[in-house]
């Protein structure tokens, strides 16, 4: 039996007469100073919250008996329990916390509280304990996340300093264990794990037909838009894959800096090597990083079981003439900055030089002869004159530093200079329009119910449908029995060209529920392959005899969750806790 419910002495100063022991005890006056200072507390809470009717109860409450109102009763495993003034104000207020810290609405009625704070003594009787593990395992992500990081994080929720944040989120994990301990006791039977197989997997079985915008390339080449509809299309509607093939491609003028495997014998190279021999572990360092660019085993030797990539010891010597070549660029990176002469110290020292004058587009980079290389493309990164970090290693023993000279970025042309490629572009692009008009005229002219109006389905039999689609020129496509979702253990092989049954199938089968049998879906656009309508003709369970144990798994996850939130929705209320652990209220709102 807690404190609260032991019998109160009576407070009344001495020589004061007693009353009657059928009339209440009245309290003392309250101080001016404690009166005051909790009307300040209530003028603040006003500003500061919308307050709710169990708040203002609260309040009230604060100006009322000094004494623990009891709010609730209830039955813990220890024993009989209540919730008080004083517990009900502390679930409020960590409640008002959880919906702004976890972004959860939350419902402030009466007993909506009263739940809460039941949830509240059930994390001290069951000892539950937030380690500091705990708490840090859930506020990583939410501070990593934090553009100010952690200080930025708890003020910006309104928190002075970081002890009461945490204090607060200690405070509310607790409530969020005690909610998971008790829905894991909500465990799926095997028939709920068996139904939820069964949904996931239902077969459907479906037909379609598609209008191909190749089909109408007559027509749309016999379109002449007015000018200012090509402008305004151009501007305004192009695709962006129409505008990357219109656009300029980015290109690059560059120098290079080179260092060939047979000149490192140069005396003036030797030079730069002077006193650099690697050790065992900087040879084991280099070949690491250089392994997957530099190393790989030829496709034409590979035999089965062997690595993709050759072992040190397979190319010790390439390894070692590489690490000179990168030693060598980069002891002469250290000169050139302050070079104007590259070409000239390039002959004196016994390096080669390459100049690029002319802008090579971004596709090109590649594959120019000798020098081609993805690298290139860093390019593009770097600045104007300036030599770019680190030299850049070929497989053939070529090495080379880098700078930019010239970097054209991409551009788009002025309309006038490519009218005629936006022409045709635009009548691409009306070819897809006018298969797409084709398809919804098809929906059109199909037959609808008496009652039918705009905006409901269409639902029509299998043979409408496809006599329907024969008439208009299209020939149907129907697809047998098929898992509304991906099962490989029982899926037809559809390859790449069956790209628009795969989508049809997703589409379908996600939308199976708000669907009706014989109903039609689409105009769903498939590019090139057309625009598609569908219907669905008919559905049925998945076969339990054909169950393979790894299907199980999702099926199990989901029925868990929705066993979960069924406990959630039932239990975790005022009734289900009334019932669980007598809760019972004994204030009402007033």
């Amino acid at each position: 039996m807690s404190a609260s419910k032991k019998k109160k002495k009576s407070s009344l100063p001495a020589g004061r007469p007693t009353p009657p022991e059928d009339e209440p005890l009245r309290q003392d006056t309250m101080s001016p100073l404690r009166r005051w200072t909790l009307i300040g507390i209530a003028v603040f809470c006003l500003l500061i919250f919308s307050v709710t009717g169990p708040m203002a109860d609260t309040i009230r409450g604060w100006f009322g008996s000094g004494q623990d109102r009891v709010y609730a009763t209830l039955e813990l495993p220890s024993g009989p329990d209540e919730i008080t003034a004083q517990d009900y104000q502390q679930a409020l207020m960590l409640r008002d916390w959880r919906e702004r810290i976890f972004r959860v609405q939350e419902d402030s009625e009466l007993e909506d509280v009263l739940v809460y704070a039941t949830l509240m003594k059930l994390a001290d009787e069951f000892d539950v304990v937030i380690t500091d593990q705990d708490l840090r395992s859930f506020l990583l992500p939410a501070v990593g996340s934090a553009p100010g990081g952690y200080e930025s994080l708890y003020r910006g929720l309104g928190f002075r300093n970081a002890l009461q944040f945490e204090t607060t989120m200690r405070a509310l994990l607790r409530v969020e264990r005690v909610r998971d301990l008790l829905a894991s006791g909500a465990a799926p039977s095997d028939q709920d794990v068996l139904d939820e197989w069964k949904d996931q997997y239902r077969e459907i079985r479906f037909q379609y037909a598609a209008w191909y915008p190749v089909e109408f390339s007559e027509a749309a080449a016999a379109l002449e838009p007015e000018e200012g509809e090509l402008e305004r299309w151009f501007e305004e509607e192009m695709s962006p894959a129409d505008r990357a093939a219109l656009e300029t491609e980015p290109a690059v003028a560059f120098d290079l800096l080179v260092l060939r495997a047979e000149d490192l014998d140069d005396p003036e190279v030797q030079q730069l090597l002077s006193g650099i021999e690697p050790t065992e572990e900087a040879l084991q360092a280099f070949y690491d990083a250089h392994a997957f660019t530099l190393y790989r085993r030829p496709a034409d030797e590979m035999e089965e079981g062997q690595s993709p990539i050759l072992a040190l010891d397979e190319v010790r010597d390439r390894v070692l003439r590489d690490y000179r070549l990168d030693e060598a660029l980069s002891q002469a990176s250290l000169s050139l900055p302050g070079e104007d002469d590259v070409a000239a110290w390039a002959k004196a020292h016994g390096f080669g030089y390459v100049s690029f004058d002319q802008p090579i587009p971004l596709s090109e980079l590649a594959d120019l002869p000798e020098f081609g290389s993805f690298a290139l493309r860093n390019l593009f990164t770097g600045e104007v004159g300036v030599w770019m970090p680190g030299p850049v290693l070929q497989e053939t023993g070529l090495a080379f530093l880098m700078r930019p000279t010239e970097i054209r970025e991409r551009t788009m042309p002025e309309f006038d200079e490519i009218r005629d490629r936006v022409l045709d572009l635009w009548r691409e692009a009306q070819r897809s329009r006018l298969a797409a008009e084709a398809a919804e005229a098809f929906l059109e002219a199909m037959p609808h119910g008496d009652d039918w109006v705009e905006g409901d389905p269409v639902v029509v039999s299998e043979e409408v449908f496809a006599q329907a689609a024969a008439a208009d020129g299209r020939r149907p496509e129907l697809i047998p029995w098929v898992s509304r979702m991906s099962r490989p253990t029982t899926d037809p092989f559809w390859g790449e060209a069956d790209a628009v049954k795969r989508r049809l199938r997703s589409i379908l089968g996600l939308a199976l529920d708000e669907l009706q049998d014989g109903q039609l879906v689409g105009p769903e656009d498939f590019g090139p392959n057309g625009i598609v309508v569908a219907q669905l003709i008919a559905r049925r369970p998945a076969d339990p005899e054909r169950i393979w144990p790894s299907e199980l798994t999702r099926s199990r996850v989901l029925a868990s969750q929705k066993a979960e939130q069924r406990w959630l929705e039932e239990q975790l209320s005022y009734a289900g806790f009334a019932k669980a652990w007598k809760l019972t209220k004994v204030l009402d709102e007033e």
